[in-house]
């Protein structure tokens, strides 16, 4: 193992534990009431910038997963399966909405 896979694990980690955990505070702790809270049409999903928290959740515990697949020394073809996943996750969803959701404020 390499200091930099455990350090990449452990960013990766770190990223998926903050971007989940604002999910679930988000979820639990904050009500905008009842025209824009979970009960009304589309709820918190209407907004680009909740769509993009979700996103990025998903691609940190992808990413947390190819690492640990690293650090694991799986089968290299399925190593080739998730980086190319995850690569194609960063590519086409997390970078362009990420992109314009951070430059539409």
């Amino acid at each position: 193992m390499s200091g930099s896979t455990l350090t990449r694990f452990a960013f990766h980690a770190g990223a998926t534990a903050m971007y989940w955990g604002t999910i679930w505070y988000d979820f639990h702790h904050i009500d905008l009431g009842p025209a824009i809270g979970w009960d009304a049409y589309g709820g918190k999903l209407r907004f680009l910038t909740f769509i993009d928290l979700c996103i990025q959740a998903l691609f940190y515990a992808l990413c947390t997963g190819y690492d640990l697949s690293v650090l694991f020394r799986v089968n290299p073809k399925q190593r080739l399966v998730l980086k190319n996943a995850k690569d194609h996750m960063f590519t086409v969803m997390v970078f362009p909405i990420g992109a314009v959701s951070v430059s539409a404020i």
